[in-house]
């Protein structure tokens, strides 16, 4: 099982709280945070964006198309 969510205070959260592995998307809620834009190609920095949250994400992916 793999919990994916794009909020680290509740998606990434919940998972971790229930001891699930995680995946967070990188270009949802805290998008703008990131400095991302739909127009910006470019993924930016987020290790130093993280560096500063007090949880971390298993793992990170740019966005979820299905």
């Amino acid at each position: 099982m793999l919990a994916v969510g794009d909020a680290l205070r509740t998606d990434i959260a919940g998972a971790r709280a229930f001891g699930i592995p995680n995946l967070m998307v990188a270009r949802g809620i805290h998008a703008e945070e990131l400095g991302l834009s739909d127009e910006d190609r470019r993924l930016g920095d987020i290790a130093a964006w993280l560096g500063g949250q007090a949880l971390h994400p298993d793992a990170i992916i740019e966005r979820l198309v299905w």
